[in-house]
C-alpha cells in the first residue's frame, strides 16, 4: 500500500474542500483513501492531477485579476470587423477547467468534490465509512435495579 506525502494530502484537502464544515464521516473516508492507494503508479496519477489542479487555479485567479477584456483582434480586409473576447466569458471556461480538474481527482480517489457548485442540493452527512473498522473490546456494564436480576448492557 501506498500513500500521498503530508504535502500532497494537505493540497487535496484544500482542492476538494474538505475543511471543519465537511462531516466526520466523509473526512475519515477522504483520509482513509489518501493513505491506502493501491501502488506508486496510481499515487504518481494523483500527484499529476494535483499539479493539474494547481494550475488551474493559478490561471483562473490570474484570469479573475484581469481588466475585462482579454483579447481584442481586428481583422481588415474584405471585412472589417472586431473580435473581443470578454473576461467574464474567459472566467466561466477557467473554471469549468478548473471543475473538471476537480472532479477527475476526486473520482480517482474516490471521495466527494465538496467544491463542486452541481452537487450543492445533493449534499447529505455520511452516516456511515465503507472501509472496515477493527472493533474496541466490549464494554459491559453491571445495572442491579429490580431486586436481584442481573441486566448486562453491551455498549
Amino acid at each position: 500500500m501506498s500513500s500521498l506525502s503530508d504535502l500532497d494530502k494537505s493540497r487535496a484537502r484544500w482542492h476538494l474542500g474538505y475543511n471543519e464544515s465537511v462531516p466526520t464521516g466523509d473526512r475519515t473516508l477522504m483520509e482513509i483513501r489518501m493513505t491506502k492507494i493501491a501502488d506508486s503508479f496510481t499515487v504518481g496519477k494523483i500527484r499529476d492531477r494535483l499539479d493539474r489542479c494547481d494550475r488551474t487555479e493559478v490561471e483562473t485567479e490570474t484570469d479573475a485579476q484581469g481588466s475585462g477584456i482579454v483579447t481584442k483582434r481586428f481583422l481588415l480586409g474584405d471585412v472589417n470587423r472586431t473580435d473581443v473576447n470578454y473576461q467574464a466569458e474567459s472566467l466561466q471556461k477557467r473554471e469549468r477547467a478548473y471543475m473538471k480538474e476537480l472532479n477527475a481527482l476526486a473520482t480517482s480517489l474516490g471521495v466527494r468534490n465538496w467544491r463542486d457548485p452541481e452537487l450543492q442540493d445533493s449534499r447529505r452527512l455520511s452516516e456511515t465509512v465503507t472501509d472496515p473498522v477493527i472493533p474496541a473490546p466490549v464494554e459491559i456494564t453491571y445495572n442491579l435495579t429490580y431486586g436481584t436480576d442481573l441486566y448486562l448492557y453491551f455498549a
